[in-house]
C-alpha cells in the first residue's frame, strides 16, 4: 500500500492537499464499476478500516511492477477512487469488501458545484450548479459535493 497526495489550488492563497492510500492490484476498476475484494494482508486490513471509519476513498492502480502479495508493488501512475460499499469478516483475519468507483463527489466538489437543492450556496463560489439531485441518491460520496448535505436534510 502507498500513499499518493493530490494537491489543488483554489484560488492561488491556498492548496489543499487530500492523501489517498493506494491499493495496486492486477486487475482495473473502471468508473462506475464494482469489485470485490478478499482482503488478508495486515496493511490492507489496516487501510479499509482506515477508509471505513473515516468514510474516505482509496485509490485502485493497476501494478506495473511486483506482485499483489508479499514486497509492495509499483503501481501505475494512473488509477481509480474507490469506496467501500459493503463488508463482511465471516473468518477473522479476512476481510470481504465490495468496492464502486467512487467519482461523483469528489468531481463535484472540484468543480465546486452548487448540489443544494435549492441552489442556494453563493453564486461567486459555485458558478455551476447540479439539475438532477437523483444522481446522487445511494452515492456515498456524495457527501463531499458543496450544499448536498442540505439535500440529505430535506429529504
Amino acid at each position: 500500500m502507498g500513499w499518493f497526495d493530490y494537491s489543488r489550488s483554489a484560488n492561488e492563497s491556498t492548496v489543499e492537499v487530500i492523501t489517498i492510500p493506494l491499493f495496486p492490484l492486477n486487475t482495473v476498476l473502471f468508473p462506475g464499476g464494482v469489485l470485490p475484494l478478499r482482503l488478508f494482508e495486515q496493511r490492507y486490513l489496516d487501510m479499509a478500516a482506515a477508509c471505513m471509519k473515516e468514510s474516505k476513498p482509496f485509490g485502485i492502480c493497476l501494478i506495473d511492477e511486483g506482485g499483489e502479495t508479499g514486497k509492495a508493488a509499483r503501481p501505475h501512475a494512473v488509477g481509480t477512487l474507490a469506496e467501500i460499499t459493503d463488508w463482511e469478516m465471516e473468518q477473522l483475519g479476512i476481510l470481504q469488501v465490495t468496492t464502486r468507483a467512487a467519482m461523483a463527489g469528489y468531481v463535484l466538489h472540484r468543480w465546486s458545484v452548487d448540489a443544494s437543492p435549492d441552489h442556494s450556496l453563493d453564486p461567486s463560489a459555485h458558478h455551476l450548479w447540479l439539475q438532477n439531485h437523483e444522481v446522487l441518491r445511494g452515492v456515498q460520496s456524495a457527501v463531499l459535493a458543496p450544499g448536498a448535505a442540505l439535500q440529505e436534510g430535506a429529504a
